[in-house]
């Protein structure tokens, strides 16, 4: 059983390159100070930065992309405008006033029976006018430290701007102003709790582009953390206010194969499958449950539903008429009375999988009352839903969200020869397992020490750390697990964990193929027992993959059963 950090996570993902950025006396102008308008990028503009880690014997290098895509409307915070930052190592949103810019995250906050939760949080991360000596506290932050037998803890962020300074990286040379913050958190382990006091993290924002550079400090690895701005792309003349302007029919089609899990408020699980480019089934907590299929016809610009909304509607209905637009309203039923759909709003929904800028659709009766809120976007579909009820409401969120599965899945079981036994998989639906937060999709595959561990998938490898021989049953090993990390095609990337001492055979930089031969099963970081534990993840958190070997369950991997690669 594997246990770690989101925060370990991150630092095993990213990259490394550390080059020393040049510092010059700052022109002489006058003293530079930046207001909120000076650090808001246009809709639309993407940023690119070099993200570089050292330490504790981490090799690896990567580069990170940030998108701000624009304003919507939030409200987990009751936000009116916010930008969205679309950030393959962040799930956040900014809010800018004339005062301030606060940063609200999806992150892990607490333990409920066990279990744990995830919500918004609020962090003042600007205050402005920013000029050399301002302070401001960013707040009181809940989080939790671990997966399995995790600590509540609450972290409180303090910021100081610390100099004016010329800094040059490889998009340019930049006037900048270095603001420095550092973290206190209580409830973290003795060990930890000194680092977390000593470290410290600086930022450097210029006029019109807003962050050019950040160094942190892991508190729980050591690991030192650099990014560099490398480029802009400014927005083309069609770029719009709004995150997501536009659904288009193409971009809501059902794919094949592709799962769509949903938890559902008054207990259990439910999902779909898409069979066709014209059908989906639904199924009631596991896949063979419940089964039925539901149809469309498409039309030029509609969606028509022959027999059922998805745990729903009745009788056919125009789902959706494209392109979906903010206002646009339609009868299900053209030329009768009856329930009427209108797309109310462009806004950030947080699912227990992830959240999402998405299209938020009202259904009302011939009363006017509302009696669904949906929530769609585009090229994943719906998300969540409330379905209103006389005194009662159910609501179903995304849980999970699967596009390749069985024969589909690019993986293959990280072995060869014999079979392996997954004996710790998702904790997802009415299965729960240890893998929680960050490691909630990982599956852990039992074998003995110097079992061979081979490619899952193909693709560059990232990062490797091959020196540790230290391991065991406790949290202060949770930075000495050796592994691999290789990413793929589709910027994904393949983690594997609890690497034997000095088994590592392949080097950052290096292209892999499936099946190739990369490490063997050890005993270190945090963990019981000898085992390999496997996940892929986005950059945020780990993800769902089915693997093509596994014939039964649409290639997920279950508890306690027995797989043979083929």
């Amino acid at each position: 059983m594997k246990r770690f950090t989101g925060f370990i996570l991150l630092t095993a993902a990213a990259a490394i390159l550390t080059a020393a950025s040049k510092r010059d006396a700052p022109l002489n102008n006058a003293p530079l100070v930046l207001e909120s308008s000076d650090l808001t990028p246009r809709p639309g503009r993407i940023l690119t930065y070099k993200v570089t880690k050292t330490g504790n014997g981490v090799s690896a290098r990567d580069t990170l992309s940030v998108t701000c895509a624009g304003t919507a409307s939030i409200p987990a915070a009751k936000v009116k405008s916010a930008y969205v930052v679309q950030s393959p190592l962040f799930e956040v949103y900014r809010e800018v006033t004339g005062k301030e810019i606060n940063v609200h995250s999806y992150a892990f906050t607490k333990l409920v029976s066990d279990v744990v939760v995830r919500e918004w949080v609020k962090e003042k991360r600007l205050a402005f006018p920013l000029k050399i000596g301002a302070k401001w506290e960013g707040g009181s932050i809940p989080a939790v430290f671990g997966v399995s037998q995790s600590r509540a803890l609450t972290k409180t962020t303090s910021y100081r701007v610390a100099a004016e300074e010329i800094l040059e990286v490889p998009a340019g040379r930049y006037r900048c102003l270095k603001v420095e913050m550092k973290v206190k958190a209580k409830g973290l382990p003795p060990e930890f709790q000194k680092r977390c006091e000593k470290a410290v993290t600086y930022r450097w924002y210029a006029k019109g582009v807003g962050l050019v550079k950040s160094e942190s400090v892991s508190p729980v690895s050591g690991v030192v953390e650099t990014r560099e701005l490398t480029g802009t792309v400014e927005p083309g003349t069609d770029a719009t206010g709004d995150a997501v302007s536009s659904i288009k029919q193409a971009e809501l089609l059902p794919k094949r194969g592709r799962i769509h899990y949903y938890s559902y408020s008054g207990g259990g699980y439910r999902g779909t499958i898409g069979i066709s480019d014209y059908a989906i089934n639904t199924f009631l907590g596991d896949f063979g449950t419940g089964v039925k299929t539901i149809k469309y016809i498409l039309k030029k610009d509609a969606f028509i539903q022959m027999n059922r909304h998805p745990f729903l509607f009745k009788g056919p209905f125009y789902l959706y008429l494209f392109p979906l637009e903010k206002g646009k309203e339609w009868k299900t039923v053209p030329g009768y009375k009856g329930m009427k759909r209108k797309v109310e709003s462009v806004e950030i929904v947080g699912t227990p999988y992830r959240s999402y800028v998405s299209m938020r659709i009202d259904t009302r009766d011939t009363t006017g009352k509302l009696v669904l809120e949906e929530w769609v976007v585009p090229d994943v579909g719906v998300v969540k839903w409330i379905r209103h009820k006389t005194g009662a409401s159910e609501t179903y969120e995304l849980e999970y969200l699967l596009d390749d599965s069985g024969a589909r899945s690019p993986y293959r079981i990280p072995f060869t020869g014999g079979a392996r036994k997954c004996t710790n998989a998702w904790a997802i639906g009415p299965s729960r397992t240890s893998h929680r937060g960050w490691s909630r999709f990982a599956v852990d595959f039992h074998g003995p020490p110097d079992t061979p561990v081979h490619a899952a998938r193909g693709g560059t490898v990232v990062a490797v750390k091959s020196d540790s021989r230290s391991g065991g049953n406790s949290d202060k090993y949770i930075a000495d697990a050796n592994f691999v990390i290789i990413r793929h095609e589709d910027d994904t990337y393949g983690v594997y964990y609890h690497l034997k001492h000095d088994s590592v055979k392949v080097k950052v930089g290096e292209e892999v193929k499936q099946r190739k031969l990369i490490g063997r099963i050890g005993l270190t970081g945090w963990t019981r027992g000898p085992h390999l534990h496997f996940y892929v993840h986005n950059g945020i958190t780990s993800i769902p993959v089915a693997f093509a070997d596994i014939p039964t369950d649409y290639g997920i991997p279950k508890r306690n059963k027995t797989y043979k690669p083929r």
